[in-house]
């Protein structure tokens, strides 16, 4: 029996944990920073990593991609860089 229409809609992987969790860490890393620059620890906590896994894989990150930022509270956090507007560096 035909149940109706199947309505397919563009998501992102990276939104989903339980398909989240196979991508690999540079993609989960590019994922959570979608909403806003984060310091290692809450990278780590947001992808289920340790922070040195954190730490060593955006320092093998050479895209330019992500980028490092200081926040006027002197915090360092990691963004992703607008590639859109080049003089916005990232979303505190």
């Amino acid at each position: 029996e035909d149940g109706g229409p199947i309505a397919i809609v563009r998501s992102d992987i990276t939104d989903s944990a339980d398909l989240a969790d196979r991508l690999p860490v540079r993609v989960r890393i590019r994922g959570v920073l979608r909403s806003g620059a984060l310091t290692y620890a809450e990278i780590a906590d947001a992808t289920g990593v340790s922070v040195n896994t954190v730490i060593q894989t955006l320092g093998r990150d050479k895209s330019g991609s992500v980028i490092r930022v200081i926040g006027p509270d002197g915090v360092t956090r990691w963004g992703l860089a607008d590639v859109q507007r080049p003089h916005v560096t990232a979303v505190i």
